[in-house]
């Protein structure tokens, strides 16, 4: 499906958002898992929420970009955000 036939991205609350999004963004878990440098696991364990995800800043930027494409932000992800250590992301848009 390409990004403007999507409707925008709206988070159902009984659903964990790591999948939803996931989802959204039209990725299997297997393609998914390579494309951030993870396991399959990971990426199981972030959606069941046995796990919240620990990404490094250079999985967050492949995020960035794929959210780009997809027009989602990165704010209205708060958890998949860079920690407080690392470089202000406002100030690099």
């Amino acid at each position: 499906m390409k990004n403007e036939d999507k409707k925008p991205l709206s988070l159902d609350p009984a659903v964990l958002p790591f999948l939803q999004l996931r989802e959204y963004l039209g990725y299997d878990r297997k393609t998914f898992a390579e494309f951030l440098g993870v396991s399959y696991d990971a990426i199981w364990q972030w959606e069941t929420g046995r796990r919240r995800p620990g990404l490094t800043w250079n999985q967050v930027q492949k995020l960035d970009k794929i959210f780009e494409n997809a027009g989602i932000k990165f704010k209205d992800f708060p958890y998949l955000g860079p920690p407080p250590d690392s470089p202000d992301v406002e100030e690099n848009e």
